[in-house]
């Protein structure tokens, strides 16, 4: 086949592929699985899905936290799958999600269900797993204990606030940790590193999270809703920057009314979005245009509760491949696609045991980085079958692209 093809116009093509079919492919040869496995082209193959926003899929998790499930984004398969982990015995929480890999709160005793001690700030019988859903691996983080202030006469803290993002500087996967404690502003944080497989203790973070709603990452940071002072009831945005390891401040938008406002944090787009519900008599969902200006905060839409829209929250999700419609989760029930121009609802979407939904990315990302699992041949006759369909991918994928591009490569 190279002989055919130029090597880097093959690897051209299937950056362009969906991760199921590298998977598979992976078996055809040697040489295949060395390119498929390559740093190199896992990075090229994200950049491609980042940047056309292909390979997403939507993660829906269980009110009970026993089931994790992803789904296609444009919902043409109606059928979820399920995130295979070795810990669906004793259920896991989902924290978040970054270029495909998920970070998971999950029990370590088989006998404990971790809705039991997920109410607990610090709970000794908890632990971290990453996860890539599409790949079908998994990391399990080692344990880091919370250390206490040294005047401080208790042993527990108000509650544990996670976030998970890359650390582009270092090429490094960073799991960030803030354990809170009672009538204190500043708290412990830890970092881990996925490079360097532990954890380290940074500067104390300098505010109050201000919800109990963990992490969200965007442009190599993670941000929360925070109060600059104790006892303060006005919050602010506050972001960790996993690349310096520093604090800041974000502004936020001009609110016509901040009576009974209760927001949250979003991405949006690859924006920082906040979802403002005013007492659930309406909301109002802001997207940061412009990362930093205060300026740059536009309303996006603005929904009041109706009798054909009934709704303890709305929290935007996703916008369309097209940019036209917003995908928006109603409460713990479903998911609907609101049209911004006409301001209507097109179409709703019910998951069974559904509790919140994510965007996510499917991804060819290691956990390990020196990882080289192979998956092993199961017949011969279904490897001759996986070479037959590499070699027609590949020939329609360079077809196409030839007379896409009047006879030139591949942009």
């Amino acid at each position: 086949m190279s002989d055919l093809i130029p090597p880097h116009l093959i690897a051209n093509i299937f950056s362009r592929l969906p991760v199921k079919s590298l998977l598979r492919f992976r078996c055809v040869s040697k040489p295949l699985r060395a390119l498929i496995d390559s740093p190199h082209f896992i990075n090229s193959h994200l950049h491609k899905s980042l940047v056309s926003n292909s390979n997403r899929t939507i993660i829906t998790t269980s009110i009970d936290c026993t089931s994790i499930c992803y789904t296609d984004f444009d919902f043409d398969n109606p059928f979820a799958t399920f995130v295979n982990h070795p810990f669906t015995h004793c259920g896991a929480h989902f924290i978040a999600s970054c270029n495909g890999l998920i970070l998971l709160l999950t029990a370590k005793n088989v006998d404990t269900c971790v809705l039991e001690t997920i109410s607990q700030p610090d709970p000794p019988n908890l632990s971290l797993v990453l996860v890539n859903p599409a790949t079908r691996k998994h990391k399990l983080l080692p344990v880091s204990p919370v250390e206490y202030p040294v005047y401080y006469s208790e042993t527990k803290c108000e509650f544990v606030s996670y976030g998970f993002g890359y650390d582009s500087v270092r090429d490094d996967y960073k799991v960030v940790r803030i354990a809170q404690f009672p009538d204190m502003v500043k708290n412990e944080v830890k970092v881990f590193s996925l490079k360097k497989n532990g954890w380290r203790r940074v500067l104390d973070f300098p505010y109050r999270v201000s919800t109990s709603e963990h992490g969200v990452f965007l442009d190599s940071a993670v941000h929360w809703l925070v109060c600059k002072r104790f006892g303060s009831e006005a919050a602010v945005i506050a972001s960790f920057n996993l690349g310096t390891e520093k604090y800041g401040l974000l502004p936020q938008p001009r609110y016509s009314d901040m009576s009974d406002n209760m927001a949250t944090l979003g991405v949006l787009g690859g924006k920082l979005c906040l979802n403002c519900n005013y007492n659930m008599r309406y909301i109002d969902i802001w997207v940061m245009e412009k990362y930093g200006v205060k300026k740059s905060w536009s309303k996006i839409l603005s929904v009041v509760q109706n009798d054909d829209l009934p709704f303890v929250q709305l929290t935007a999700v996703a916008y369309s491949n097209t940019g036209k419609k917003v995908l928006l989760q109603q409460d713990a029930s479903q998911l609907l696609w609101y049209e911004l121009e006409q301001k209507v609802i097109s179409k709703k979407f019910h998951f069974p045991d559904f509790w919140k939904a994510y965007v996510s990315l499917e991804s060819l990302v290691k956990l390990d980085y020196e990882d080289s699992t192979e998956f092993p041949w199961s017949k011969r006759k279904t490897k001759k079958r996986y070479i037959f369909s590499f070699i027609l991918h590949v020939l329609l994928l360079y077809l196409n692209c030839m007379f896409l591009s009047n006879g030139l490569l591949c942009p």
